[in-house]
C-alpha cells in the first residue's frame, strides 16, 4: 500500500508482481534491521529481504490503477492462507522473543 503512494511496486526479479509469500519473506528480515541497513549500504539498492525473496522495487505508473481496483481484483488462494498462518507463527515467535529478552511484560 505504501509503495503505491510513492509510485513503486515490489516485483519478482522476472518483472511479475511479487506474490504474498515473497512479500512475507521480504519483510521477515525487518527484525534484523541493522543487517538490512548494511545490506542496502553495500549493495546500493536492495535489502536483505529482496535477496532472500528474489524481489526488487521498481517504479510504476501511479495512475494505472487505484488501490480500490487492485483490492476488487484480488482473489484469495491457498497461498493466502499459508502466508497468514506463517505470519501468525512469526508474530508469536517475535512476541516470545521479546518476552524472553525482557522487552515486554507478560499479559496478566
Amino acid at each position: 500500500m505504501g509503495e503505491a503512494l510513492v509510485g513503486t511496486q515490489v516485483q519478482h526479479t522476472s518483472g511479475a508482481p511479487a506474490s504474498e509469500w515473497q512479500a512475507f519473506l521480504r519483510n521477515i528480515t525487518l527484525l534484523v534491521w541493522p543487517v538490512e541497513v548494511l545490506t542496502v549500504l553495500i549493495s546500493g539498492h536492495k535489502r536483505l529481504g529482496d535477496y532472500i525473496a528474489q524481489t526488487q522495487v521498481s517504479n510504476f505508473d501511479k495512475n494505472a490503477s487505484s488501490w480500490r481496483q487492485d483490492l476488487a481484483a484480488y482473489r484469495v488462494t491457498p497461498s493466502t492462507f499459508y502466508t497468514l498462518l506463517a505470519t501468525a507463527v512469526y508474530l508469536l515467535l517475535v512476541h516470545a522473543l521479546f518476552l524472553w529478552l525482557g522487552f515486554m511484560r507478560p499479559a496478566i
